[in-house]
Protein backbone atom coordinates (compact mmCIF):
# COMPACT_ATOMS: atom_id res chain seq x y z
CA UNK A 1 0.00 0.00 0.00
CA UNK A 2 0.80 3.56 -0.94
CA UNK A 3 2.07 6.09 1.70
CA UNK A 4 1.81 9.74 1.80
CA UNK A 5 5.45 10.30 1.40
CA UNK A 6 5.01 8.27 -1.52
CA UNK A 7 2.77 10.11 -3.01
CA UNK A 8 3.42 13.35 -2.12
CA UNK A 9 6.83 12.93 -3.57
CA UNK A 10 5.76 11.27 -6.89
CA UNK A 11 2.52 13.39 -7.81
CA UNK A 12 2.14 16.31 -4.83
CA UNK A 13 -1.01 17.88 -3.70
CA UNK A 14 -4.45 18.80 -5.38
CA UNK A 15 -6.59 20.75 -3.53
CA UNK A 16 -10.05 22.97 -3.28
CA UNK A 17 -9.09 26.23 -3.98
CA UNK A 18 -11.71 27.90 -1.05
CA UNK A 19 -10.17 29.02 2.51
CA UNK A 20 -10.35 25.59 3.81
CA UNK A 21 -7.90 23.52 1.32
CA UNK A 22 -5.28 26.77 0.87
CA UNK A 23 -5.09 26.43 4.47
CA UNK A 24 -5.36 22.94 4.83
CA UNK A 25 -2.60 23.08 2.28
CA UNK A 26 -0.07 25.24 3.92
CA UNK A 27 -0.80 22.97 7.34
CA UNK A 28 0.10 19.77 4.83
CA UNK A 29 3.30 21.07 3.41
CA UNK A 30 4.36 22.37 7.23
CA UNK A 31 4.06 18.64 7.88
CA UNK A 32 5.79 17.59 5.12
CA UNK A 33 8.80 19.93 5.60
CA UNK A 34 9.08 18.74 9.39
CA UNK A 35 9.34 14.65 7.95
CA UNK A 36 11.72 16.32 5.06
CA UNK A 37 9.12 15.06 2.52
CA UNK A 38 9.71 16.74 -0.97
CA UNK A 39 6.02 18.18 -2.03
CA UNK A 40 6.77 16.95 -5.95
CA UNK A 41 3.43 20.26 -7.14
CA UNK A 42 0.65 21.70 -5.42
CA UNK A 43 -2.33 22.36 -8.11
CA UNK A 44 -5.77 24.23 -7.58
CA UNK A 45 -7.75 23.22 -10.42
CA UNK A 46 -10.02 26.02 -11.29
CA UNK A 47 -14.04 24.32 -11.25
CA UNK A 48 -14.37 24.87 -14.84
CA UNK A 49 -11.29 21.95 -15.22
CA UNK A 50 -12.44 19.49 -13.19
CA UNK A 51 -14.45 18.38 -16.09
CA UNK A 52 -12.02 17.39 -17.99
CA UNK A 53 -9.21 16.59 -15.45
CA UNK A 54 -8.66 13.12 -13.99
CA UNK A 55 -6.15 13.14 -11.06
CA UNK A 56 -3.95 9.46 -9.69
CA UNK A 57 -1.62 8.95 -7.35
CA UNK A 58 -1.87 12.20 -5.97
CA UNK A 59 -2.75 13.62 -1.96
CA UNK A 60 -6.09 14.95 -2.45
CA UNK A 61 -8.13 17.79 -0.38
CA UNK A 62 -11.41 17.77 -1.21
CA UNK A 63 -10.92 16.99 -4.85
CA UNK A 64 -13.26 14.08 -4.42
CA UNK A 65 -14.66 11.26 -7.18
CA UNK A 66 -18.27 12.79 -7.56
CA UNK A 67 -16.03 15.86 -8.94
CA UNK A 68 -13.63 14.52 -11.29
CA UNK A 69 -11.97 10.64 -11.56
CA UNK A 70 -9.29 10.21 -8.88
CA UNK A 71 -7.85 7.04 -8.01
CA UNK A 72 -5.18 5.83 -6.08
CA UNK A 73 -4.83 8.39 -3.94
CA UNK A 74 -5.25 9.37 -0.49
CA UNK A 75 -8.06 12.05 0.29
CA UNK A 76 -8.75 14.17 2.98
CA UNK A 77 -12.41 15.26 2.99
CA UNK A 78 -15.06 16.36 5.65
CA UNK A 79 -18.32 16.46 3.19
CA UNK A 80 -18.67 13.26 1.30
CA UNK A 81 -16.85 10.63 2.48
CA UNK A 82 -16.15 7.28 1.30
CA UNK A 83 -19.55 5.87 0.06
CA UNK A 84 -19.05 8.68 -2.87
CA UNK A 85 -16.07 6.20 -3.74
CA UNK A 86 -16.52 5.02 -7.81
CA UNK A 87 -12.79 4.74 -8.82
CA UNK A 88 -10.14 2.53 -7.59
CA UNK A 89 -8.24 2.06 -4.41
CA UNK A 90 -8.45 5.25 -2.90
CA UNK A 91 -7.97 5.76 1.00
CA UNK A 92 -10.03 7.80 2.60
CA UNK A 93 -9.44 10.26 5.56
CA UNK A 94 -12.55 11.70 6.53
CA UNK A 95 -13.57 13.60 9.68
CA UNK A 96 -17.02 15.36 10.37
CA UNK A 97 -15.00 18.70 10.77
CA UNK A 98 -16.18 22.16 10.38
CA UNK A 99 -13.10 22.46 7.88
CA UNK A 100 -10.58 20.15 5.90
CA UNK A 101 -8.14 22.34 7.51
CA UNK A 102 -9.10 21.32 10.64
CA UNK A 103 -9.41 17.73 9.74
CA UNK A 104 -5.62 18.12 8.55
CA UNK A 105 -4.19 19.83 11.60
CA UNK A 106 -5.96 17.27 13.86
CA UNK A 107 -4.81 13.86 12.23
CA UNK A 108 -1.01 15.09 11.43
CA UNK A 109 -1.15 17.10 14.93
CA UNK A 110 0.36 20.26 13.12
CA UNK A 111 1.26 23.38 15.18
CA UNK A 112 -0.94 26.12 14.05
CA UNK A 113 -2.20 29.49 16.28
CA UNK A 114 -6.42 28.01 17.36
CA UNK A 115 -7.76 31.39 16.49
CA UNK A 116 -6.64 30.28 12.78
CA UNK A 117 -8.16 27.20 12.99
CA UNK A 118 -11.31 28.50 14.39
CA UNK A 119 -11.30 31.63 11.68
CA UNK A 120 -11.08 29.25 8.96
CA UNK A 121 -13.92 26.61 10.43
CA UNK A 122 -16.23 30.36 10.52
CA UNK A 123 -15.52 30.62 7.11
CA UNK A 124 -15.51 27.68 5.59
CA UNK A 125 -19.12 26.78 7.72
CA UNK A 126 -20.94 30.02 8.10
CA UNK A 127 -20.78 33.19 7.73
CA UNK A 128 -17.34 34.22 9.93
CA UNK A 129 -18.13 36.62 13.07
CA UNK A 130 -15.05 36.76 14.70
CA UNK A 131 -12.29 39.61 13.49
CA UNK A 132 -10.04 36.98 12.30
CA UNK A 133 -12.35 35.28 10.13
CA UNK A 134 -14.87 38.47 8.39
CA UNK A 135 -10.97 39.24 7.58
CA UNK A 136 -10.16 36.07 5.62
CA UNK A 137 -13.90 36.17 4.43
CA UNK A 138 -12.96 39.64 2.72
CA UNK A 139 -10.20 39.41 1.78
CA UNK A 140 -10.92 35.61 -0.63
CA UNK A 141 -14.41 36.49 -1.72
CA UNK A 142 -12.51 40.03 -3.29
CA UNK A 143 -10.87 38.05 -5.63
CA UNK A 144 -11.73 34.19 -5.87
CA UNK A 145 -10.49 33.83 -9.24
CA UNK A 146 -7.00 34.90 -8.60
CA UNK A 147 -6.46 34.63 -4.95
CA UNK A 148 -3.05 34.00 -4.28
CA UNK A 149 -3.58 30.58 -2.94
CA UNK A 150 0.46 29.41 -3.33
CA UNK A 151 1.99 32.09 -2.13
CA UNK A 152 -0.51 31.77 0.99
CA UNK A 153 0.25 28.48 1.23
CA UNK A 154 3.75 29.01 1.27
CA UNK A 155 3.48 31.46 4.41
CA UNK A 156 1.06 28.88 6.21
CA UNK A 157 3.88 26.64 5.94
CA UNK A 158 6.53 28.33 7.20
CA UNK A 159 3.93 29.54 10.07
CA UNK A 160 4.59 33.71 8.76
CA UNK A 161 0.95 34.39 9.73
CA UNK A 162 2.14 38.36 10.00
CA UNK A 163 3.08 37.85 6.40
CA UNK A 164 0.24 36.27 5.74
CA UNK A 165 -2.44 39.72 6.59
CA UNK A 166 -0.29 41.99 5.13
CA UNK A 167 -0.97 40.14 1.14
CA UNK A 168 -4.59 39.77 2.29
CA UNK A 169 -5.07 43.75 3.09
CA UNK A 170 -4.95 45.14 -0.05
CA UNK A 171 -7.36 42.49 -1.45
CA UNK A 172 -10.23 43.56 1.66
CA UNK A 173 -9.54 47.04 0.76
CA UNK A 174 -10.92 45.49 -2.94
CA UNK A 175 -13.82 43.97 -1.15
CA UNK A 176 -15.70 47.17 -0.24
CA UNK A 177 -16.02 47.76 -3.68
CA UNK A 178 -17.56 44.25 -4.30
CA UNK A 179 -20.31 45.05 -1.82
CA UNK A 180 -21.58 47.75 -3.88
CA UNK A 181 -22.10 45.10 -7.00
CA UNK A 182 -23.74 42.55 -4.35
CA UNK A 183 -26.65 45.25 -4.04
CA UNK A 184 -27.75 45.11 -7.76
CA UNK A 185 -27.38 41.52 -7.45
CA UNK A 186 -29.84 41.50 -4.65
CA UNK A 187 -31.78 43.73 -6.96
CA UNK A 188 -31.70 41.30 -9.98
CA UNK A 189 -33.16 38.42 -7.95
CA UNK A 190 -35.87 36.06 -9.26
CA UNK A 191 -38.02 33.87 -7.27
CA UNK A 192 -37.78 29.82 -7.62
CA UNK A 193 -40.55 29.54 -5.41
CA UNK A 194 -42.21 32.13 -3.12
CA UNK A 195 -39.41 32.01 -0.50
CA UNK A 196 -36.53 30.71 -2.33
CA UNK A 197 -34.62 33.67 -4.46
CA UNK A 198 -32.27 32.92 -7.13
CA UNK A 199 -29.81 35.50 -9.10
CA UNK A 200 -27.28 35.26 -12.01
CA UNK A 201 -23.82 36.12 -11.58
CA UNK A 202 -20.88 36.92 -13.57
CA UNK A 203 -17.28 35.36 -13.30
CA UNK A 204 -15.83 39.17 -11.99
CA UNK A 205 -19.11 38.87 -9.74
CA UNK A 206 -18.08 36.27 -7.73
CA UNK A 207 -16.85 38.24 -5.01
CA UNK A 208 -19.91 39.71 -4.29
CA UNK A 209 -21.96 36.54 -4.43
CA UNK A 210 -21.60 35.29 -1.08
CA UNK A 211 -21.93 38.97 0.06
CA UNK A 212 -25.78 39.18 -2.17
CA UNK A 213 -26.34 35.45 -0.88
CA UNK A 214 -26.00 36.34 2.74
CA UNK A 215 -28.26 39.00 2.84
CA UNK A 216 -30.90 37.43 1.26
CA UNK A 217 -30.51 34.18 3.65
CA UNK A 218 -31.23 36.97 6.69
CA UNK A 219 -34.51 37.48 5.08
CA UNK A 220 -35.34 33.85 3.19
CA UNK A 221 -35.85 30.26 3.45
CA UNK A 222 -33.58 29.28 0.59
CA UNK A 223 -30.77 31.33 -1.52
CA UNK A 224 -29.43 30.14 -5.04
CA UNK A 225 -26.63 31.83 -7.35
CA UNK A 226 -25.88 30.31 -10.44
CA UNK A 227 -22.88 31.17 -13.12
CA UNK A 228 -23.13 29.88 -16.22
CA UNK A 229 -20.25 28.87 -18.00
CA UNK A 230 -20.13 27.65 -21.67
CA UNK A 231 -21.89 24.75 -21.00
CA UNK A 232 -21.32 24.66 -17.28
CA UNK A 233 -23.77 25.57 -14.92
CA UNK A 234 -22.57 25.92 -11.52
CA UNK A 235 -24.54 26.79 -8.72
CA UNK A 236 -24.40 27.67 -4.80
CA UNK A 237 -26.96 27.10 -2.30
CA UNK A 238 -27.72 28.17 1.25
CA UNK A 239 -29.84 28.69 4.08
CA UNK A 240 -29.36 30.27 7.53
CA UNK A 241 -33.04 28.31 8.91
CA UNK A 242 -31.69 25.59 11.27
CA UNK A 243 -34.84 23.39 10.70
CA UNK A 244 -33.66 22.98 6.73
CA UNK A 245 -31.04 20.45 5.44
CA UNK A 246 -29.99 20.22 2.07
CA UNK A 247 -27.78 17.40 2.43
CA UNK A 248 -30.95 14.91 0.68
CA UNK A 249 -30.67 17.18 -2.16
CA UNK A 250 -27.21 17.23 -3.16
CA UNK A 251 -26.89 13.37 -2.31
CA UNK A 252 -29.99 12.94 -5.00
CA UNK A 253 -28.39 15.68 -7.77
CA UNK A 254 -25.61 13.18 -7.09
CA UNK A 255 -27.67 9.91 -7.60
CA UNK A 256 -28.45 11.54 -11.28
CA UNK A 257 -25.26 12.29 -12.27
CA UNK A 258 -24.42 15.68 -11.48
CA UNK A 259 -21.66 17.13 -8.90
CA UNK A 260 -23.15 18.18 -5.39
CA UNK A 261 -22.16 18.37 -1.88
CA UNK A 262 -21.81 20.22 1.33
CA UNK A 263 -22.94 20.72 4.32
CA UNK A 264 -26.52 20.84 5.64
CA UNK A 265 -26.76 24.43 5.24
CA UNK A 266 -24.57 25.63 2.11
CA UNK A 267 -23.14 23.44 -0.79
CA UNK A 268 -22.27 23.72 -4.28
CA UNK A 269 -23.31 21.94 -7.66
CA UNK A 270 -22.11 21.63 -10.93
CA UNK A 271 -23.94 20.43 -13.73
CA UNK A 272 -23.06 20.12 -17.44
CA UNK A 273 -25.04 20.57 -21.11
CA UNK A 274 -28.14 20.97 -20.11
CA UNK A 275 -30.15 24.35 -19.90
CA UNK A 276 -30.76 27.04 -17.35
CA UNK A 277 -34.73 26.47 -17.61
CA UNK A 278 -34.08 22.19 -17.30
CA UNK A 279 -31.57 22.90 -14.38
CA UNK A 280 -34.19 25.24 -12.57
CA UNK A 281 -37.21 22.90 -12.73
CA UNK A 282 -35.00 20.03 -11.22
CA UNK A 283 -34.18 22.07 -8.57
CA UNK A 284 -37.40 23.33 -7.98
CA UNK A 285 -39.00 20.06 -7.95
CA UNK A 286 -35.90 18.93 -5.24
CA UNK A 287 -36.75 21.55 -3.13
CA UNK A 288 -40.25 20.82 -3.28
CA UNK A 289 -39.94 17.30 -2.30
CA UNK A 290 -37.09 17.28 -0.08
CA UNK A 291 -37.29 20.48 2.16
CA UNK A 292 -41.20 22.01 1.97
CA UNK A 293 -42.86 18.74 1.66
CA UNK A 294 -40.86 17.36 4.61
CA UNK A 295 -41.92 20.23 6.29
CA UNK A 296 -45.82 20.12 5.87
CA UNK A 297 -45.75 23.67 3.75
CA UNK A 298 -46.36 22.23 0.54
Amino acid sequence: MYSMKKLLEKNGIVSDGDWDGVFGTGLLLQWAKSQNIHVANIVFPKPRDLQVSHFSEIVSLEIVPTKCPIERSIIFDHHEGPHTDKYYGNIWIFGKFLSVAELVQRLLDVEVPQRWIDAINEVDSTFPKSELGIFLFKAYQADVENFPRIELVNKIAAQRYNELLDILKPLVDRYIEQEKIAEQLIESVEFLLPNVPYFIYSENQMGARRIAMFKLEEKYDIVIAIRMQENTIYASIATMKSNINLLPIFNKLRNMGFSAGGHENVGGITVYKISLNKFLDILKGLIKRYIYHKMGTC
